[in-house]
Formats: C-alpha cells, sequence, structure tokens
C-alpha cells in the first residue's frame, strides 16, 4: 500500500500524470483533426501508446492508496479502498485509458 504522505507518489507521480494530462490535451485536438496523417506516424502512436500505458498504471495504483478517513485515521483495507476508488474516480480513468480508435476501428471492420 501507499500511505498518505508519501513524497514520491505526491510529488514525483502526481506531477508525472499531470504533465501526461496536459499533453494529452494538447495533442487531443490534433489528433481529432489529423487521424488519417498521425496514423502513419509511428513516433506519435507510440507516444499515445505510452501514455495511455501510464494513465493505466494509475489506475493500479489508485487500488493500493490507503487513505485518510473522516476522523483522519488512515484506511489501508483493501477492499474499502477499493469501494472508494469505484465509488469516485474509477469509471472516469478507465474510460480515459480505453483505446476508442481501435474499438472504432475493430467495429467497423466487422460490422
Amino acid at each position: 500500500m501507499v500511505y498518505p504522505g508519501n513524497n514520491y507518489k505526491e510529488l514525483y507521480w502526481d506531477v508525472f500524470q499531470s504533465i501526461l494530462l496536459l499533453v494529452t490535451c494538447v495533442l487531443t485536438p490534433f489528433t481529432l483533426a489529423f487521424s488519417d496523417e498521425l496514423a502513419d506516424v509511428v513516433w506519435y502512436s507510440s507516444m499515445n501508446a505510452a501514455i495511455d500505458c501510464c494513465f493505466a498504471l494509475d489506475i493500479i495504483l489508485n487500488f493500493n492508496l490507503a487513505y485518510q478517513d473522516e476522523a483522519y485515521a488512515v484506511e489501508d483495507d483493501r477492499w474499502l479502498v477499493a469501494k472508494r476508488y469505484f465509488h469516485s474516480w474509477f469509471l472516469i480513468d478507465f474510460l480515459a485509458v480505453l483505446p476508442f480508435e481501435a474499438l472504432v476501428l475493430g467495429v467497423s471492420r466487422h460490422g
């Protein structure tokens, strides 16, 4: 478990994730506007895949983050941590890492 006050998580990982979110915000309009051209650019596709992997790792990390409850007691019961994450950001995080382009292409080819 990663406990509250962990400097590595709070300083390095959260800042890294924030930078990745900013990069994604900047690149998404280009991806939408030039998707056909960018599909052939290997480094661009690789970078997007790497960013998606980092976001997937963040999901795994969130299932291992102890938290402080209302009484400021540290809660590290994995069931309660998972339940709390499922009821908060999990759906948004999960939808963010789904490869919608691949899903759409797969459905359009088979449908």
